[in-house]
């Protein structure tokens, strides 16, 4: 008897946003539900869309980094997706390319985006070539020195420590996005990048025994510490203030990471102590950084 694969619909709220106090945990939560049938295989995953009506640039990232990974790894099939109704939204889709980011495809697909997309994944041997591309894409000459040095440092924290140590595994332990655009306070640059990896909060814990039973807030902050380093390296422990110095050339700017279950947000030391840690109760997998910088 021929076995048929059962197809599952989750359907997504009217707001995705991974910045919004109020939308993070119902974000979350959609795509923990998503997560949790891709583990079962038994079960192909409809991702239902029709009637979202907003989604931010760090939201549309995961889902871009949810649904390739399984098409790349799985099944160029495994996801189908619901486009948007509204039609607002479906100019964003494909203005920013997302449309052709989420589009059933494997490997193939992920190696034409290089060619022309704004989403982009690739492992740590893509460091120098993903750096070329953003500067390419945005028709900058040059990036901000220090933007540059954080992502770099971002890239090795997750080639170092998001999967259990350095791999060769796998072709994409990063995705990311990036734009410019304009707001009420100026035109800037905006750089996602994310794993689907552990979670900065279980590497503390794993790694330093004097944090195994702190919240997660508690490890993300204390990794954020200069010269706090898992790795035991000479040299290392410096990339929480590479990451985050880009940050402190603008009032506006703005540093947004996101692990398992805390959010946290540098800004202008200025403003508030410069940070704002926000607990979850939904668990975010992996790791998310974003940069958004006012020039």
């Amino acid at each position: 008897m021929e076995y048929k694969i059962k197809r599952k619909t989750v359907t997504s709220p009217k707001k995705l946003c991974l910045y919004n106090p109020d939308r993070i945990e119902d974000t979350i939560e959609f795509f923990n539900e998503i997560e949790s049938l891709s583990n079962n295989p038994n079960y192909a995953v409809t991702i239902d869309l029709s009637d979202l009506k907003y989604i931010n640039s760090a939201t549309a990232t995961y889902l871009f980094a949810l649904v390739s990974a399984m098409q790349a790894y799985v099944s160029i099939d495994y996801f189908k997706i619901t486009q948007p109704k509204n039609k607002e939204l479906k100019r964003v889709f494909s203005d920013t390319g997302l449309h052709t980011a989420l589009k059933p495809g494997g490997k193939s697909k992920l190696k034409k985006l290089w060619k022309n997309s704004n989403f982009l994944c690739g492992n740590n041997n893509d460091r120098a070539k993903f750096l070329a591309e953003i500067r390419k894409r945005l028709d900058l000459n040059a990036l901000p020195p220090k933007l540059i040095t954080a992502i770099k440092e971002t890239l090795l924290n997750i080639h170092h420590h998001a999967y259990q140590g350095p791999t060769k595994l796998l072709d994409y332990t990063w995705w990311c996005y990036f734009q410019i655009r304009k707001d009420d306070k100026g035109s800037y640059l905006s750089a996602v990048i994310l794993d689907r990896g552990s979670g900065i909060p279980f590497n503390i814990r794993n790694e330093l025994p004097l944090f195994e039973h702190q919240s997660d807030s508690a490890c993300l902050k204390h990794a954020m510490t200069e010269f706090v380093t898992t790795t035991k390296e000479k040299g290392r422990g410096r990339g929480s203030k590479d990451i985050q110095s880009p940050i402190y050339s603008n009032k506006n700017d703005v540093l947004l990471i996101i692990s398992d279950k805390v959010s946290y947000a540098y800004y202008d030391e200025t403003i508030q102590n410069g940070k704002t840690t926000l607990d979850l109760t939904q668990a975010f997998k992996g790791t998310l950084v974003e940069w958004k910088l006012y020039y």
